[in-house]
């Protein structure tokens, strides 16, 4: 049996077990870009209070 044409039990076994991981990999990449997204917005922030803080010192 050739496991490179789907047949026999290895290859619907394979598709329904992707098919069951899809949507938590999905999730995951959903929570992986909003933490992305977190990160930058707290990048400038923090660039943001910096230079405030370089104004205030040299003023």
């Amino acid at each position: 049996m050739d496991g490179t044409n789907g047949r026999g039990s290895a290859g619907p076994a394979y598709r329904t077990s992707a098919g069951e991981q899809q949507p938590v990999i999905s999730g995951l990449a959903q929570g992986a870009d909003a933490l992305a997204t977190i990160t930058e917005g707290a990048a400038g922030l923090v660039a943001a209070v910096r230079l405030l803080v370089r104004v205030a010192i040299a003023w």
